[in-house]
């Protein structure tokens, strides 16, 4: 289950841009969470063995005002910022003080809150700016991802978000059909 064009094109990104804008998140990269965990009062553990499959889990105390957000130690570079992002979003996104579940429900269909929390990752993980610009200069896709320190799912669900919401005016771009099917 992905997101079709329309939905792509309606994702409330207006918080997650006042956050970029407030924290300077996209000044460089690769893009840094820390802040947003420190100023969000989430904390972090990284020492953790998780059951098999699971890269993380986060969860948001409902009257304390802090968050905890746990991460397999075997992750590592990109996977762990993909992680790191991902469980971001589901404490912006996703009901305070109840663990999320896993990532495909029922007949192994990717459940709806996962998306999200992917579609976050991507948005803030992934300056948009810096994707147009490096896809400009004749980056290749696996070059691009590994200069943000990002998985190729999240430039991939990057790029289709700016050809869906035209962002930059990139679909006046030449390349800008081959933004959506990018090659890994």
């Amino acid at each position: 289950m992905g997101y079709s064009a329309e939905q792509l094109r309606s994702f409330p990104i207006e918080m997650l841009d006042e956050l970029i804008e407030r924290y300077q998140l996209h000044e460089s990269y690769p893009v840094q969470a820390t802040v947003l965990y420190d100023e969000l009062n989430i904390r972090r553990y990284k020492d953790m063995t998780l059951p098999k499959g699971s890269r993380g889990f986060s969860v948001r105390h409902p009257s304390r005002g802090f968050g905890i957000a746990v991460f397999d130690r075997k992750l590592e570079g990109a996977e762990l910022q993909h992680t790191i992002f991902h469980e971001l979003g589901h404490l912006l996104l996703h009901s305070a003080g109840r663990p999320h579940g896993s990532v495909t429900g029922p007949g192994g269909m990717v459940r709806r809150e996962e998306l999200e929390a992917d579609m976050v990752a991507a948005y803030l993980a992934a300056p948009g700016i810096a994707v147009l610009e490096l896809f400009l200069a004749g980056y290749t896709a696996p070059q691009v991802a590994a200069l943000l320190n990002i998985t190729p799912r999240l430039l991939q669900l990057r790029a289709e978000l700016m050809v869906a919401r035209n962002e930059f005016g990139v679909r006046d771009h030449p390349f800008y059909i081959n933004m959506s099917h990018l090659e890994f």
